[in-house]
């Protein structure tokens, strides 16, 4: 230890710093995946100075040989801390009784949305371990992240073992007033849900179940006689897996909304001068930035498989964009509300 103090440190793989080779880890939005490169810091070499225990883990390398964008390059240092990551360990389960596939390059388990492993019944994972359901596409690989994962997994628990309801609320469209606080109810969601936010691309989304409910308030015996309907209820459920929504309401008309980048917006675009994709909401399919897409799909007779997937959700029978706003503020009366409620 004593022999580290005045040597130089290189550190591999720095990501959850923020720096990627060549850009800024959040240029592409993905979470989890250490950049290749090394980078020396000199506030760690400070560090090192000053207190050499601060680093335990520690190799000695006389001649780093790597890759960079400037071709390759001879790096000479002392010390090396390698920040590479972990993969699960899957030593821990009988291979004889319990199959655990992994994908990318055995780092993550295989599960479904639902969190479990599609070999395995009863085997689920959280936290980081469920990344490989949105690795470099949302930010599931970290605690701001999955946080809402295990939320969800959570609800799912409740609701598919000890019987209790995934929290709801219900708005009665048949009213204007009704209408009119699924609308505000929906922008206040928009501007304000963190697991949308975080969990973007579909990961968790909003869902809404559009049914006509039987109404025996004015005395019916419960059979359809002396029942009124009410044309129209919303049920609003939120931050939902969503092959446990689609295959939970197939039967039913339904609404989803989640939040989405523009197609391909990463990388220097990112920082580029035209990286707003549009100003206006009649073509704020053409939007950038993070941004609401909802959607409307009508009943279904089939329920989904196991191998449903949100990509492979179909077509929907309507969808509307909401424009994108630099300030995450989607509440200007005639660019995001007006146009939303007409599309409502």
């Amino acid at each position: 230890e004593k022999d580290a103090v005045m040597q130089s440190l290189q550190l591999y793989g720095s990501t959850r710093g923020g720096l990627k080779p060549g850009q800024f880890a959040w240029q592409d939005r993905s979470s989890g995946l250490p950049g290749k490169t090394a980078h020396s810091l000199a506030v760690a070499r400070s560090l090192l100075e000053d207190d050499p225990n601060l680093f335990p883990f520690l190799e000695n390398v006389s001649n780093v040989t790597l890759s960079s964008p400037l071709g390759p390059q001879n790096i000479i240092a002392d010390n090396v801390i390698r920040c590479f990551g972990w993969r699960v360990n899957t030593s821990i389960f009988d291979s004889k009784t319990i199959t655990i596939k992994t994908t990318v390059n055995g780092k993550y388990p295989v599960i479904r949305d639902t969190y479990d492993a599609p070999d395995a019944p009863g085997v689920f994972f959280a936290g980081t371990l469920a990344h490989s359901l949105d690795f470099k596409k949302s930010a599931g690989g970290f605690i701001h992240g999955f946080r809402y994962a295990v939320r969800s997994l959570f609800r799912y628990f409740e609701a598919e073992l000890e019987g209790i309801r995934w929290p709801s609320r219900s708005f009665d469209l048949s009213t204007t007033a009704g209408l009119q606080d699924l609308l505000h109810y929906l922008l206040n969601r928009m501007n304000t849900a963190a697991g949308p936010y975080q969990m973007f691309g579909g990961t968790l989304l909003d869902g809404i179940v559009l049914e006509h409910v039987p109404d025996y308030s004015d005395g019916g015996s419960g059979g359809t006689c002396g029942a009124k309907v009410v044309p129209l209820v919303a049920s609003y459920y939120e931050e939902m897996p969503p092959s446990y929504f689609f295959g939970k309401f197939h039967t039913s008309n339904r609404l989803i909304w989640f939040l989405k980048y523009g197609e391909d917006f990463a990388g220097p675009r990112v920082l580029e001068s035209d990286n707003i994709g549009s100003t206006h909401p009649l073509r704020a399919h053409q939007s950038t930035f993070l941004h609401p897409k909802l959607e409307v799909f009508a009943p279904s007779k089939k329920p989904t498989t196991s191998k449903w997937t949100f990509a492979r959700r179909g077509k929907p029978t309507l969808e509307h964009w909401v424009l994108e706003s630099n300030e995450f503020k989607f509440q200007q009366q005639g660019v995001h509300i007006q146009v939303l409620e007409g599309f409502l």
